[in-house]
């Protein structure tokens, strides 16, 4: 994790974050439950339309879940560079990194 990224509060009570670009794994089977479909896992980015927003209690920002496969979180999980890799290349076809639940492809892996 770089240092000069936010760290995002998931609860004010629990005092457990997330932060950008982290891996959020499931247990193998699609998150859309009653599907086939191929996203079994979740990544972690800054939010693509949210934009932070200063306030009186400090700086306020969002993090945005996507959508990924199984071979795209092993990829991660072999070498966490890959994850710059992954979200550069989803951008390229999807900018605001809407997750696609019908995708049945890879980008790495």
């Amino acid at each position: 994790m770089a240092s000069h990224l936010p760290r995002f509060q998931i609860t004010y009570q629990s005092h457990n974050y997330y932060d950008p670009e982290e891996c959020v794994p499931g247990n193998g089977t699609p998150l859309h439950i009653g599907t086939d479909s191929q996203i079994t896992a979740l990544i972690t980015v800054n939010g693509t339309t949210a934009i932070a927003q200063d306030s009186v209690h400090g700086k306020v920002g969002f993090i945005q879940f996507v959508g990924i496969t199984e071979r795209e979180l092993e990829a991660i999980r072999a070498d966490i560079n890959n994850i710059h890799k992954l979200i550069g290349l989803m951008k390229q076809d999807n900018p605001e990194l809407v997750t696609d639940m019908n995708r049945d492809f890879s980008y790495i892996g």
